[in-house]
């Protein structure tokens, strides 16, 4: 899942933010988009986020959800692990910070590239701030949800899982959004509008703004599910004016 906008020195790159931990090798065209960039534009800085996922002072999230929800939480903290740290999080920051337990998922591409890449070269469509007032939206009970789709059924959860991670290394659109369509954040229509509709469209905004002037080879480098779906990121691109076209390997 790599494209081109045409007659700009801008490419997009959809990327996995999690890998299965016994996952096949990133497919060649990682490493290909990587070797063509001069300059990398990530989503966001997650180094931001921490703070951002913080209950104000005097908050318990333990008081805050149901008791299943809290067990769930529990369940996928590490043995022997301080919950001190958990009750001051927000329900979307457990979600977060506890999601790759719940999938037993490692770091995915953009973090390899970031270590590879030198702090110069990089770039941001949005800064944490914007993320974490987006996710403040977010209904508890559409979280719950989410974390009963986690917490209740973990080995379904993995499965598909493991599927998605196929069909991106397939480089397979359609088999990603099949996969993806019935999950959690997709399944919610305010979670979907708040995780993917409403950054895609500010992408594309940002990166319509950009990519004309950009002179390096710019490598722009997303989650491939805000690649496919309603609201996508390439359409939103095609709507304003751009002919985006895939590279193929």
């Amino acid at each position: 899942m790599y494209y081109e906008i045409a007659n700009t020195s801008t490419r997009i790159l959809g990327s996995i933010h999690l890998y299965p931990r016994d996952g096949a090798p990133p497919p060649s065209r990682i490493e290909a988009a990587y070797q063509w960039a001069k300059k990398l534009c990530i989503e966001h800085n997650g180094a931001d986020f921490p703070p951002l996922m913080r209950l104000p002072v005097g908050q318990d999230l333990e008081q805050l959800i149901p008791p299943r929800t809290w067990q769930y939480l529990i369940d996928l903290m590490p043995p022997g692990a301080d919950l001190t740290a958990l009750r001051a999080l927000k329900l979307w920051g457990a979600f977060l910070s506890l999601a790759r337990n719940a999938l037993d998922g490692v770091d995915g591409v953009e973090a390899l590239l970031q270590q590879q890449a030198s702090a110069a070269t990089l770039m941001a469509l949005e800064t944490a701030i914007e993320v974490a007032a987006l996710f403040d939206l977010m209904p508890l009970d559409s979280v719950v949800g989410a974390l009963d789709y986690y917490g209740g059924d973990r080995e379904t959860a993995r499965r598909n899982f493991q599927r998605m991670h196929d069909a991106w290394i397939s480089g397979d659109p359609a088999t990603l959004w099949a996969v993806q369509k019935d999950g959690p954040l997709n399944r919610d229509p305010e979670l979907y509008e708040l995780v993917f509709a409403v950054r895609n469209r500010r992408w594309a905004e940002r990166i319509a703004t950009i990519a004309p002037s950009e002179q390096e080879n710019t490598l722009v480098i997303v989650g491939a599910g805000h690649l496919v779906g309603t609201d996508n990121l390439l359409d939103l691109l095609r709507a304003r004016g751009h002919s985006i076209t895939p590279i193929r390997g």
